[in-house]
């Protein structure tokens, strides 16, 4: 396959970050010639599919443009897998962008990655309000690792356990997964779960090739927009239960059970410290806990303890703040063996 690298970009109404984008994967013949770019219209109506085009069209060898009617950002990824020709993929967003300077090296790193199933590489996050670059790496060992050896050590591996830090291998991403949830926010939580679970091959890399773009309060991730959405993000931790195979092996399991549980701990903290309505963000945690509790007991089972600790903080009035002050002091005590 004369492809190394898919990468996926879901685009709607992206006009001022798409350029951006799109140069950050400019490189040298021979590197470009070794990826498989696709942008996904996802039915924008701003007239980024216009800006796009220019690049499919000068760059056609590597740049496509495919155009659908608007899903999500979940229907733009699944939309495009059928079409990628990398041996791997990954997913980049239209408002983030890849560091240029890293790009060949992350290339020719996934070249010798003898078929690993799946690859996590450290990222930069970039605060448009304050202009702060801050490097997302792995405190664990580099090179390939088991997962057992990646649960074990959770600790230092989780960070980069997310959209910004994944690339699969194209045929296990295609054999393994299952379609992301669409027409809902916050299914990057699902595609780093599933099927990642399953991988038992995975290479850890040291150099950095995303960065995202954070501070936006039109972003998905913006305080307001959790709240407003937090019953997207409920459905999407659903199915990432109902996509759970729960004969997988132990530590495959593990690595499921941190990740759902991260994902609803971020629930109960949206709608029971962030909701400016504290009895309704209660409500809706109840139901949603008890919803789970009777249809999926083994999974109320391991977010059982971070919903009723979040739902008492909740009801003593402490602020989402406070809390983390708390939780940080702890943190430092218990590193310092108080």
């Amino acid at each position: 396959m004369s492809k190394i690298l898919s990468v996926i970009i879901p685009m709607y109404n992206a006009k001022q970050y798409i350029t951006k984008c799109l140069d950050s994967l400019l490189l040298a013949e021979s590197v470009m010639k070794k990826l498989d770019i696709l942008v996904v219209n996802d039915g924008s109506t701003d007239g980024c599919e216009a800006a796009a085009a220019k690049y499919a069209s000068r760059y056609a060898g590597c740049i496509r443009l495919l155009n659908k009617v608007n899903g999500g950002h979940g229907s733009a990824v699944n939309y495009a897998v059928p079409y990628c020709r990398g041996m791997y993929v990954r997913v980049l967003d239209a408002d983030d962008w890849v560091l240029s300077e890293n790009l060949a090296a992350f290339i020719k790193d996934l070249e010798s990655a003898g078929r690993a199933d799946l690859v996590l590489s450290p990222y930069r996050t970039f605060d448009i309000r304050t202009k702060h670059c801050q490097l997302i790496s792995a405190g664990g060992r580099q090179g390939m690792v088991k997962m057992k050896e990646l649960t074990r050590q959770w600790k230092y591996y989780k960070q980069l356990c997310c959209l910004h830090g994944l690339t699969y291998r194209t045929d296990f991403y295609r054999k393994r997964s299952k379609k992301l949830p669409e027409g809902v926010s916050y299914d990057d939580a699902f595609y780093s779960a599933i099927p990642a679970y399953q991988a038992e091959r995975i290479l850890v890399l040291a150099l950095p090739v995303y960065v995202y773009r954070i501070g936006d309060e039109h972003q998905s991730v913006s305080l307001q927009n959790r709240v407003r959405r937090s019953e997207q993000l409920a459905a999407v931790i659903w199915a990432m239960q109902g996509a759970f195979d729960t004969r997988a092996a132990i530590d495959n399991q593990s690595y499921f059970y941190y990740k759902a549980v991260s994902a609803a701990a971020d629930y109960f903290i949206t709608v029971c410290l962030r909701h400016p309505l504290r009895t309704k963000g209660r409500k809706m945690a109840r139901e949603t806990a008890l919803k789970w509790k009777k249809h999926s007991p083994v999974f109320f089972r391991h977010i059982r303890r971070k919903y009723v600790f979040l739902y008492a903080v909740s009801v003593l009035g402490i602020s989402e703040k406070c809390f983390y002050e708390c939780m940080m002091a702890l943190g430092s005590r218990q590193r310092k063996g108080l």
